[in-house]
């Protein structure tokens, strides 16, 4: 499946680099007119499942941690697919998505 995602990349354009030793997780950044937002793709081969975050370039500060979580609590509620998340330690909010595939299928585009 990794190889399917990066050859996805690929037919994208998206700049993306696999640290080592890993070989299930890329790491890219996605443009927008609002600016540069980190993202991390992983597969867990052994869970058959995709993971992709978005990242929020600015870290929430301290005091308004609590504030910030309402708020993702809030928001979250109405979300079908994926959730916001908060790293209260360092004030990271993210946004997941995933999908869970059947590793007998072909996926929807081969490398």
């Amino acid at each position: 499946m990794f190889k399917n995602i990066l050859f996805y990349f690929d037919t994208q354009g998206w700049k993306y680099q696999v640290p080592e030793p890993t070989k299930t997780l890329a790491l890219l950044g996605i443009g927008s007119q609002n600016g540069q937002y980190p993202c991390m793709a992983e597969v867990q081969e052994d869970l058959y499942r995709f993971v992709f975050f978005s990242i929020c370039p600015v870290q929430v500060p301290t005091p308004k941690r609590k504030a910030m979580a309402e708020l993702i609590t809030r928001m979250n509620h109405h979300l079908f697919l994926g959730n916001f998340e908060l790293d209260f330690d360092d004030g990271e909010v993210r946004f997941k998505t995933s999908v869970v595939y059947d590793s007998k299928r072909v996926w929807f585009m081969k490398a």
